[in-house]
């Protein structure tokens, strides 16, 4: 098996901000509809981690979008980054995943 020559985050760069509220933000999109107008928040998928048992669940959009909770406080963002791996003898980027290590 090819050996890994090379490790790449995706994006390159990324913001997460800290907030008051204990529950996190919603996954959204930025949709242009107008080039020369403003974006579009708009809901997408969300993945949900239990905090006890890191058990996955899905909130499906739509929904609304809020930065902050019912009492007001931000909600804090954590980016969503993908790492991509370059093995041996390829140009090809191909995601990092337990097969590859």
């Amino acid at each position: 098996m090819a050996h890994i020559v090379e490790l790449r985050l995706l994006p390159p760069f990324a913001i997460g901000r800290l907030g008051a509220s204990p529950e996190p933000m919603d996954n959204y999109e930025l949709r242009i509809v107008d080039p020369i107008g403003y974006r579009q928040i708009v809901a997408a998928d969300s993945l949900l981690v239990h905090p006890k048992t890191a058990e996955l669940s899905v909130k499906k959009a739509p929904f609304e979008v809020s930065f902050r909770d019912a009492s007001g406080n931000i909600r804090p963002i954590s980016p969503f980054l993908e790492v991509w791996a370059r093995l041996a003898g390829s140009d090809q980027l191909m995601p990092l995943d337990e097969h590859l290590l």
